[in-house]
């Protein structure tokens, strides 16, 4: 009996496990918080992306563009409208 007393002296009092109870809970919504703003990050870092590799293309484009008319103005092609 004196050494299931000393053990249970050695235990969590019901005022440390609920405090433990109610961090956990807080430590979860605020967990649950950050995924959210996570996934918000990671979809405008997705349509960040989008766009720039759009602006890479159009810049391709402009780039091929411009060559094609430096190309025909130095053969004296006519340039088209």
């Amino acid at each position: 009996m004196v050494q299931v007393k000393t053990e249970l002296r050695h235990l969590p009092s019901q005022q440390s496990m609920e405090k433990l109870s109610r961090d956990i809970t807080a430590v979860t919504r605020e967990m649950a918080e950050t995924k959210g703003q996570m996934r918000i990050i990671g979809h405008t870092a997705l349509l960040i992306n989008d766009f720039l590799i759009q602006e890479s293309r159009k810049e391709e484009a402009r780039k091929r563009e411009e060559r094609r008319r430096q190309a025909e103005e130095a053969c004296g092609v006519a340039p088209e409208e």
